[in-house]
């Protein structure tokens, strides 16, 4: 991990799985799909060369551009080329001067070398493969025994992938000042409080980019979508970017950064469920300052849910993100899974992302209880959320009101539905993303900067309402819950009338400030910078100018005005000399 600024694949069987309870649906959306369905494909596979190599797609094939590289697995590419298996870059979208430059921002940020996603790509065997006695197990096994392979592993079907929610109530507040929400209720009056300026980009599928709440403003980030299964419902990202920017102004909700600019970047591309290839899509859109929301988990080694960078891919395309100054908020997942626990170092290729010397750089977002309703004490972890040390932070993972799937409103069709009852740590996730947008927006819209992802993950981690015990033990973490107007005033403080709002808010409001130090005139002294230094009636005079730098010296005649002449608290010093002259001259204070 950088030093911020101080402102402060295991195989898996299908008896295995087929004993794991699926994520469940709201009650409109399509059946659950058993999980054993949704782990790998047979015939795609994730192949991640070494990061300190150069390999390129040549010739529909990787190629080491002559340096030697893969010479020893020339025999095994040439088979597999015979026999029909295909390979393409995994970023198609992007090109490789796209990604290069992307990888050289990702490591001056990191300061240490990082994967370049040019090293990752996608193999495809052919349909007839199993009549060819092509097994994609054993090529991928056959490609790891080669030193120059990182990883190889199948690509995920991708069905029921969806961070959803396993219980339902009413009411949502997660708005509310603190300790119940994340404090960001008159936040929009703040300069840049409605996120202008700021991308957020949603990481899944299932959007209605209809919906009257987006009035046609979400945009896609990425290539149009393809084989998706989910394509019949709509309700899942629709509920997410509510969160964030729905905006009906007098009606309906209205989300944390409504005037931000949203994408979605459909997991389904040209028919391959590819979470990394959205992710860097996503990024592809961003830019610094940006926020991508990852709204998937997938099966882990325990037979259930994990964040998505347990995938090398996925934690490479991760780390190229933060790496561009992207803000990256990852669902924990809804496994119910001590992420710290032994089955998670071990196995997996070596790749073990939730050690702390491995940390992504993502927020990584665990669900808690909003605390009304019945269901336990508020901002303790719920049943299904994930936890461990690498958690960052919570928000609420039910009771949550956004638009979409129906259940609260729906009397005049798909583009008016809202429900109050969205959970998870997919409702979780928005809300933690919309802490961070929206802290982003205020600070870049006062200083004319961005935050790190570093800074904006200490700032909301600093400042934010710890966790509780409730049905379970703070032991079992999934962070403290944001509180933006805290992060806003450790950021951006001090706040000297005490008004809960940090002075550079008061000026960027317009709050006066004469001599531009910061701090509004009705926190200062008057300012008088009067020419008739030594009170004598004369203006200006040659005994004005001896009066005051006698006083500058030490020496202050009795009617002579204070040696702090703009009264800016810093007494003689060169601005106060600066400002004496500008004023004998006719000039302003």
């Amino acid at each position: 991990m950088p030093t911020p600024v101080t402102l402060l694949v295991p195989a898996f069987t299908v008896a295995a799985l087929s004993a794991t309870a699926p994520a469940q649906l709201l009650d409109d959306a399509p059946p659950a799909v058993d999980a054993a369905a949704q782990v790998h494909r047979p015939d795609a596979a994730a192949v991640t060369f070494r990061a300190d190599l150069t390999i390129r797609l040549r010739n529909s094939r990787p190629d080491d551009l002559g340096t030697g590289a893969l010479a020893i697995l020339h025999n095994l590419l040439d088979e597999l080329h015979a026999k029909g298996v295909r390979w393409e870059r995994a970023y198609a979208h992007l090109t490789e001067d796209q990604l290069d430059h992307m990888h050289a921002r990702a490591e001056a940020y990191w300061q240490r070398p990082i994967a370049n996603l040019n090293n990752q790509f996608n193999l495809f065997l052919p349909a007839d493969h199993a009549a060819k006695g092509l097994n994609l197990a054993d090529i991928c096994k056959q490609l790891e025994s080669f030193t120059a392979v990182r990883r190889a592993e199948p690509h995920l079907t991708g069905i029921n992938n969806d961070p959803l929610p396993p219980s339902y109530t009413a009411n949502q507040r997660y708005f509310n000042p603190a300790p119940m929400g994340i404090n960001n209720t008159d936040l929009h009056t703040w300069p840049g409080g409605r996120g202008q300026g700021v991308t957020v980009v949603d990481v899944e599928r299932q959007w209605n980019v209809n919906h009257a709440e987006f009035t046609g403003r979400l945009l896609r980030a990425g290539p149009p979508t393809s084989g998706d299964p989910s394509a019949s419902s709509n309700d899942h990202g629709t509920a997410v970017m509510g969160v964030l920017v729905s905006d009906s102004s007098t009606w309906g909700t209205t989300g944390a950064v409504p005037d931000a600019t949203p994408y979605y970047a459909h997991v389904y591309i040209a028919g391959l469920y590819d979470v990394a290839a959205a992710i860097t899509n996503a990024a592809a859109v961003t830019g610094p300052g940006g926020v991508i929301l990852i709204e998937q988990h997938m099966i882990g080694p325990a037979s259930n849910y994990v964040p998505m960078e347990w995938r090398l891919d996925c934690y490479n395309a991760i780390r190229t993100a933060v790496g561009n100054g992207i803000v990256v908020c990852e669902a924990a997942g809804n496994g119910n899974q001590n992420l710290d626990a032994a089955i998670y170092q071990t196995g997996n290729g070596g790749h073990y992302p939730f050690q702390s010397a491995n940390d992504s750089g993502a927020i990584m977002v665990g669900a808690g209880a909003a605390g009304f309703g019945g269901t336990t004490t508020a901002r303790s972890r719920l049943q299904f959320s994930n936890y461990g040390a690498t958690v960052d932070l919570q928000g609420w993972g039910e009771q949550v009101f956004t638009i979409g799937y129906g259940n609260f409103y729906s009397v005049e069709g798909v583009n008016l539905r809202y429900t109050n009852s969205f959970s998870g740590t997919s409702s979780a996730t928005p809300i933690v993303s919309a802490a961070a947008a929206q802290l982003q927006g205020v600070h870049r819209a006062v200083t004319g900067q961005w935050l790190t992802p570093a800074q904006v993950k200490d700032l909301l981690r600093a400042t934010a309402t710890p966790q509780q015990a409730g049905t379970y033990p703070v032991s079992q973490n999934i962070g403290p819950q944001p509180d933006v107007r805290a992060a806003l005033m450790l950021a951006l403080g001090p706040d000297c009338n005490a008004n809960n709002r940090p002075d550079r808010i008061d000026i960027a409001m317009g709050a006066p400030d004469a001599n531009a130090n910061n701090i509004p005139d009705t926190c200062e002294p008057l300012r008088t910078c009067d020419p008739d230094f030594n009170g004598d009636g004369d203006t200006a005079t040659d005994q004005d100018i001896e009066a005051f730098f006698a006083c500058i010296g030490g020496h202050c005649c009795p009617t002579c005005a204070s040696p702090d002449f703009n009264n800016d608290g810093d007494t003689a010093t060169d601005q106060d000399i600066e400002s004496f002259f500008r004023v004998i001259g006719g000039g302003p204070c």
